[in-house]
């Protein structure tokens, strides 16, 4: 849940940015994370993140042999 509403928040611009931590933050403070959970909440965002970013990232079309001329 807090991922998929996290994922709202991404910068944009010319190519897919990671969720800014500024934004976990703000949702820790919303939904009264304190502590040792709003570390996690952050670490955990963070993982997700990454994973979803190399995900996208795996999906781009190779380079065809014309664009490498």
């Amino acid at each position: 849940m807090a991922f998929d509403e996290l994922h709202t928040c991404r910068p944009a611009g010319m190519g897919l940015a990671s969720i800014p931590w500024t934004a976990t933050d703000r949702y820790a403070d919303a939904n009264g994370f304190q502590g040792e959970q709003r570390d996690d909440l952050h670490h955990h965002i963070r993982e997700m993140d990454g994973a979803y970013l190399r995900y996208q990232d795996g999906k781009k079309p190779a380079p065809s042999a014309r664009s490498k001329k």
